[in-house]
C-alpha cells in the first residue's frame, strides 16, 4: 500500500478544492444564465404580448397589412343588407318631404315624422359629405338599415388606399332635456369589433353628427319626445310649442 506524503496530500486537497470551486462557480454561472433567461422571456411576454395583441387587431381592422396574417385574420364586415338612397333626391328634398307627410295630433299637441331607410340614407349619406371637413375620417357609400329598436349606419372609410368597412349599430332616445342621445351597442371597423371601453370617440361622434342632421331641421319651437325604431322605418315624435 503506497503512503502518501504530507506534501502529496496537501497537492491532492488544493486540488480537490480548486475542483469544488471550479463547481460552484460553474452552477452560479448556469443560476445567473437561467435566471437572465427567465427574465427575458418574462419582459418579452409583458412587452411583446400587447404588441402582437395590438398588431392582431389592427391587422383584422384592415388598419395594418402583415403577410400572411391578413389572410388569415382580415374577414371584413358587411352591411345587413343594401340600402339606397332615394334616386334623385337631395337631403333638402327629403327633409321636406319627410316634414310634408308628417302626422298632427291635435289631443297630444305632438308631431311625428317618419322616414324609412332610403330616404334616412339619403340624408345621412349627404350629411356626411357637408361635414367631412370636421370628421377626422372619410365616410363614403353610407347607408342605414333598420330593424326592431336597432339601426345600423354603415360606411367605408380609407387606409393606405383601401376602403375599410365601418359598421356602427345603435338605438336614438332622448334625454330628460329633450337632446338627442344616441347608444351604440357595436362598432366594428374592418373585421374587429371594438371594445365597449373604447367605443366613445365613435359614439360621440356619431351622436353630434345626428344632432346637426336631425335637430336642424326640427321646426322652431317643437320638442324632441322620443324615436322609434322598426323594420318599416324610423318615427320621430316632437311635441309643439305651447301657445
Amino acid at each position: 500500500m503506497t503512503t502518501l506524503s504530507d506534501s502529496d496530500r496537501a497537492a491532492l486537497r488544493e486540488e480537490v478544492k480548486r475542483e469544488v470551486k471550479e463547481e460552484f462557480r460553474r452552477e452560479d454561472r448556469t443560476r445567473r444564465i437561467r435566471s437572465f433567461f427567465v427574465s427575458l422571456a418574462v419582459y418579452a411576454l409583458f412587452v411583446g404580448l400587447p404588441l402582437v395583441m395590438v398588431a392582431v387587431m389592427l391587422t383584422r381592422a384592415g388598419m395594418m397589412q402583415m403577410p400572411l396574417l391578413t389572410g388569415m385574420l382580415y374577414h371584413p364586415v358587411a352591411p345587413t343588407r343594401l340600402v339606397q338612397p332615394l334616386v334623385g333626391e337631395s337631403a333638402d328634398i327629403a327633409w321636406k318631404e319627410a316634414l310634408a307627410t308628417a302626422k298632427f295630433d291635435q289631443e297630444t299637441d305632438q308631431m311625428t315624422i317618419s322616414m324609412d331607410e332610403n330616404r334616412l340614407t339619403t340624408i345621412v349619406r349627404q350629411g356626411l359629405v357637408n361635414q367631412a371637413s370636421s370628421l377626422p375620417f372619410k365616410a363614403e357609400d353610407a347607408q342605414i338599415a333598420l330593424d326592431s329598436d336597432r339601426a345600423e349606419l354603415f360606411f367605408n372609410t380609407e387606409r393606405a388606399g383601401e376602403k375599410v368597412p365601418v359598421r356602427l349599430v345603435f338605438l336614438p332616445s332622448v334625454d330628460r332635456h329633450g337632446e338627442l342621445v344616441v347608444d351604440v351597442s357595436d362598432v366594428t371597423i374592418g373585421g374587429a369589433s371594438v371594445p365597449a371601453a373604447m367605443r366613445s370617440p365613435m359614439a360621440n361622434l356619431l351622436n353630434s353628427f345626428l344632432r346637426n342632421e336631425f335637430m336642424s331641421q326640427m321646426p322652431a319651437g317643437f320638442i324632441l319626445r322620443r324615436f322609434e325604431v322598426k323594420p318599416e322605418g324610423m318615427s320621430i315624435v316632437f311635441t309643439a310649442p305651447t301657445k
